[in-house]
């Protein structure tokens, strides 16, 4: 019995063998990789065709990790976590899917792979076996292919001429932009349509209207053969214009077939260049038919910069024929000023970067250059491998010579520009300035044009004078012009000028408003002329009312002092005579009062003679002696009698004075306890005379601006603000000084020096009997 089953075991054993050889020989002469993972991810069996495939031998495989082994590190962490949730349950099993493995000498195979699970009796996951079709070639013809249809897609779209596709029906079924634009109509309005359709207009060349059945598509459509360099025009649906074309049409056909089923069209828009048609050759490929059509040169080249492909363009406008250039270096026909930078741009290119509208020169055939735009891309394949650099290169030769042109007159005119001695302003259409010349700069006390561009115009003028300004800008939307306007400018360190104004407005092509140009000149001296001019006249006028009334004041004031002194001659009583004494004395006072006001008012041709500043004080007091009095204003002198004389005008210095006191008059009608302080001193050559007040003083800000012209901190009406301003004239022209200390709160103290006159000082008797006269 126990022989009897040690026989069956050995039967069974043997018949287990010849299956697993049969097993083993079907795996082996399969065409196909098969290969069995365990749970682990180890390979538990392979075949023959998969070694083959794997480049390893049987030994090398079995027992290895899948995927730390035969899958590439950037798809193995997405692969071992697939593969362990289909091992879990978690996951389903693809039947059929594609993927990529790597082989011993590092080259990656695509496979279609079928998959099968092997389950244990509890219907447990415990292996999978895998069979896949190596279609690594079928990938590279399929991404050749796409390639050739993304050229073919990308050229048909961004081709300058217009293309359409027609069935054999005359029905159109592909349009790119430039056709939609010739036609004026949108892709969707094309497409369905029929070429020939009578609602559409075609004329020919003479200008006849062109019947349907002698459209050149529907020809070549009907007789199969490619209709060429028809000059045809076709009726632009939006512009309702007519857009001369250059046609061609090429009969498509499938193979062992005799009529086409589809005609490929072009449309080249010469109504620019009706007179200059130049016949283009095309080919019966379809990337040959746009590429030969285009308007630029297009080159293609390998990453060493080796020409492999042209089109005919390159003939016209650099002389080479396509023969000539093939094989040939790209660098060859680029100018050596740009050859090290094309170099460069070549080598980015091979990284698939794109360049867009660079500038450059390339040699003409007869060693003259061209200046050109040049644009290029890269065709890259499955791998990102750069497989050639296409370029299409623009002739921009003449619109070079016209900016070089427009540069040079640019350049003239800005010259010009900074030349005038007047200050130019150019604001946009919202008033901010965009630019301006030196001498504009200059009178704004600047020194950069970032200091003004991108302010508004508006900065620069007072803000009392703003509204006026800004009605005379609206008023020049509507004239086109400002004429001689007036205003008062403020520079960007606060100082004030006025500015007389001219500009006109500029107007873009469709006539609207994109700004204006000011023309401005500083009148500031001029105005200040005027006001002198005014001052003087109103003086001259004071003067001759002064004095009229001093002379009808003087008859009375005679009679009352001739009466007085007659009557003192009589023995009268001690009180009346008092009295009497009294009536002349003061008849005496408003007397010399008259004779002041007359010797102030009085018109002087300016004369400068040696004097004494003493004797100006004095005589100044005396004019304000009433004012001082009905304002509770005490004046206090502190005058060195031994002052040397000065040259002077005395009526100018005079007026220096009386404008001082007068202005610090002003500022002390509101204080409780008024006073006014006058001394005079000598040092190093100069007079000095200092006039003080107790009043609120000057701020910071208003001392730099205290000597120019119509400043002012009084009330509107209460001053020109050229009292100072004139003051600091008078006595600049006597080659003086003049200065003024404050702090807010605590008074001002004018400072004027004027130099010692080159004579002997004055003695006090020559003052007193001055001051007598």
């Amino acid at each position: 019995e126990k022989i009897r089953h040690r026989q069956e075991i050995a039967k069974t054993e043997t018949r287990m063998k010849e299956e697993r050889d049969k097993a083993q020989l079907y795996l082996d002469i399969a065409g196909v990789i098969i290969v069995v993972l365990n749970a682990d991810e180890t390979i538990s069996q392979i075949n023959k065709r998969g070694c083959q495939i794997l480049g390893y031998e049987y030994q090398e495989i079995v027992g290895q990790n899948w995927f730390e082994k035969f899958i590439p590190g950037y798809r193995r962490l997405i692969k071992r976590s697939m593969y362990k949730q289909i091992i879990s349950g978690k996951a389903d099993l693809p039947e059929r899917y594609m993927d990529v493995i790597l082989t011993k000498n590092d080259q990656e195979k695509v496979i279609l792979w079928h998959s099968t699970a092997i389950r244990n009796k509890d219907g447990q996951i415990v292996s999978i076996l895998y069979s896949g079709e190596d279609v690594t070639e079928l990938k590279h013809t399929e991404e050749a292919l796409r390639m050739s249809e993304e050229k073919y897609h990308t050229l048909f779209e961004t081709m300058a001429q217009g293309a359409i596709y027609v069935n054999d029906k005359g029905t159109i079924i592909e349009t790119n932009p430039a056709a939609n634009a010739i036609f004026g109509k949108h892709e969707s309005e094309l497409l369905g349509t029929n070429i020939a359709d009578p609602a559409r207009t075609y004329v020919h060349e003479d200008g006849s209207i062109m019947p349907p059945g002698e459209n050149p598509v529907i020809v070549a459509l009907k007789t199969g053969k490619a209709v060429r360099n028809v000059f045809m025009g076709i009726k632009n649906n939006r512009s309702d214009d007519i857009r001369w074309v250059n046609l061609f049409a090429l009969p498509l056909f499938h193979i062992n077939q005799e009529n086409s089923y589809m005609v490929y069209t072009t449309f080249t828009d010469i109504s620019r260049l009706k007179n200059a048609r130049d016949a283009l050759t095309r080919s019966e490929n379809r990337y040959r038919s746009i590429f030969e059509t285009a308007a630029s040169i297009i080159i293609s080249f390998d990453p060493n910069g080796i020409i492999n492909d042209c089109n005919m363009r390159i003939e016209e406008i650099l002389g080479y024929t396509p023969a000539e250039i093939l094989g040939t270096n790209f660098l060859d026909i680029i100018e050596d000023s740009f050859r090290e930078e094309i170099r460069k741009h070549i080598a980015s290119l091979n990284q698939g970067d794109i360049i867009y509208n660079k500038d450059c020169r390339m040699l003409h055939k007869d060693g003259q250059y061209r200046d050109v735009m040049v644009n290029c891309s890269t065709l890259i394949d499955e791998h990102g491998i750069v497989l050639n650099e296409i370029c299409i290169i623009t002739d921009i030769t003449q619109q070079k010579q016209t900016n070089y042109a427009l540069i040079a007159s640019e350049e003239k005119i800005r010259s010009m520009f900074n030349g005038v001695n007047e200050g130019i302003v150019v604001m946009d259409a919202k008033g901010y300035i965009t630019e301006i010349n030196q001498t504009m700069l200059k009178m704004n006390h600047c020194t950069s044009k970032d200091q003004l561009i991108g302010r508004h115009g508006l900065e620069f003028i007072v803000p009392k004078d703003r509204e006026e300004a800004r009605a005379y800008l609206t008023q020049a939307d509507h004239l086109n012009e400002v004429r001689n306007l007036e205003l008062r400018c403020l520079r960007s360190d606060g100082t004030e000028y006025f500015s007389q104004i001219s500009g006109a407005v500029l107007r873009g092509y469709a006539g609207e408003i994109q700004g204006i140009i000011i023309l401005s000149v500083d009148i500031t001296e001029r105005k200040q002329m005027e006001q002198q001019l005014m001052m003087t006249d109103r003086m001259a006028s004071v003067g001759e009312l002064a004095s009229g009334l001093a002379h009808e004041i003087n008859n009375p004031l005679t009679g009352i002092v001739g009466f007085s002194e007659l009557l003192l001659m009589n023995e009268l009583e001690e009180s009346i005579k008092e009295d009497i004494q009294t009536i002349h004395r003061e008849a005496l006072r408003a007397a010399e009062i008259v004779r002041n006001l007359l010797t102030f008012a009085r018109q002087h041709t300016p004369t400068r003679e040696a004097g004494d500043i003493n004797l100006s004080v004095h005589k100044v007091l005396e004019l304000r002696k009433h004012d001082h009095r009905i304002n509770n204003i005490r004046c206090l002198t502190d005058l060195d009698p031994d002052l040397p004389r000065v040259m002077l005008d005395f009526f100018q210095i005079q007026q220096v004075l009386i404008n001082i006191i007068i202005n610090a008059e002003f500022f002390l009608r509101l204080k409780d306890h008024p006073q006014i302080t006058i001394k005079t001193s000598q040092h190093n050559g100069y007079v000095i005379i200092s006039i003080s007040d107790n009043g609120p003083g000057i701020s910071p800000e208003n001392m730099k601006r205290i000597f120019d012209p119509f400043f002012t901190t009084k009330e509107v009406g209460k001053g020109t603000g050229l009292g100072l301003s004139i003051c600091h004239g008078i006595i600049e022209e006597h080659h003086g000084k003049i200065s003024v200390e404050s702090t807010l709160g605590n008074g001002a103290t004018f400072r004027i020096e004027l130099p010692f006159a080159d004579i002997k000082p004055a003695s006090p008797a020559d003052g007193l009997n001055q001051t007598a006269g």
